[in-house]
């Protein structure tokens, strides 16, 4: 019978931490749109980055098992 260890780790905390939500005005103009599109798409690459590297440790540590 084959035994199996299991090892967990914790995700860096950098990965963990919360993003931070861009500064809405209570009434937006059209000349906000521009700024307000920039801060969620970087809003949103970050967490496509953080999601990424969670995929790359889960994947080293199965590739390391």
């Amino acid at each position: 019978m084959e035994r199996i260890k299991y090892v967990y780790i914790n995700a860096p905390s950098s990965l963990t931490q919360e993003n931070n939500e861009p500064h809405i005005e209570k009434v937006i103009t059209w000349g906000d749109c521009p700024l307000l599109y920039v801060d969620l798409k970087n809003s949103l690459k970050q967490c496509n980055a953080d999601k990424k590297a969670i995929r790359e440790l889960d994947n080293n540590t199965k590739t390391n098992s």
